[in-house]
């Protein structure tokens, strides 16, 4: 996919990369793309050697839990934010999530935020600004080993991804898939797509209030957890796992599996 944004020279490094991927395509015996095809807006209509084959989450699979949200006897509810953008991006971000917390902590539900991932560890100070004097307990922990993320995910009742809309490369919401999260984030690129059959809810972009009710949503209705985390189990295996991805591999080359 191209460069997306308003200005005009967006608009002309789009075109350049959409002119090189067409290229590309067409040198190329078996073009594969991340993106469901009728996504992809360049691509000729019915190309029959095009594949599409997502990516998966570039983490461990993290201990079996239970199929039930914990109640964790009244300590707080565990929300992770995997990752953050680079400025002027994460102020946006920040502003979202303050919001979201906000809303939250007014009907009395006790919230601990995770920060963990890229952009993190530079961004305690503005975490601070954003979450300062809020009833709720953050922690940052920075950059960490896979292996770590993912048994903090697998630990985390869910994920609140705001980066901008989701969409199916969207490596941090395809690590809580594969941790089995649940996930709240923002409609507008991901329907239609394999990750949208995760337990994934979407709603409309930068509405806090649809933001913290699905997530409060998540958070107390144990039926609603339990659905949405083997939605979640479900996609991994059946798109995200790297068994998968393999497979779909070796049928799109023509190669036999072993």
């Amino acid at each position: 996919m191209g460069f997306e944004g308003p200005r005009w020279i967006d608009r002309v490094r789009r075109l350049c990369q959409e002119w090189v991927l067409r290229r590309l395509y067409d040198l190329a015996e078996k073009p594969i793309f991340a993106d469901p095809l009728e996504k992809i807006p360049w691509l000729p209509a019915n190309s029959s050697k095009a594949v599409s084959i997502p990516i998966g989450g570039n983490l461990p699979e993290p201990p079996s839990r239970p199929e039930s949200l914990d109640s964790r006897n009244g300590n707080p509810k565990v929300v992770a934010i995997y990752c953050l953008s680079d400025a002027p991006h994460r102020g946006f971000e920040l502003e979202d999530i303050s919001r979201v917390v906000g809303l939250l902590a007014s009907d009395g539900l006790k919230l601990r935020l995770v920060f963990l991932g890229r952009g993190t560890p530079e961004s305690k100070r503005d975490i601070e600004r954003a979450l300062g004097g809020m009833p709720v307990e953050v922690v940052n922990l920075g950059i960490r080993a896979a292996a770590e993320v993912s048994r903090v995910l697998g630990e985390s009742d869910a994920m609140l991804c705001v980066r901008g809309r989701l969409f199916p490369r969207r490596g941090s919401a395809l690590a809580g898939i594969t941790c089995g999260l649940p996930i709240v984030a923002y409609a507008g690129a991901s329907e239609g797509t394999p990750i949208a059959e995760a337990g994934v809810e979407l709603v409309p972009y930068r509405d806090a209030k649809a933001l913290s009710r699905s997530l409060r949503r998540i958070l107390e209705d144990p039926e609603h957890w339990k659905r949405l985390h083997l939605r979640s189990l479900v996609a991994r295996a059946k798109y995200f796992s790297w068994n998968a991805i393999a497979e779909r591999f070796a049928c799109a080359l023509g190669v036999k599996a072993s």
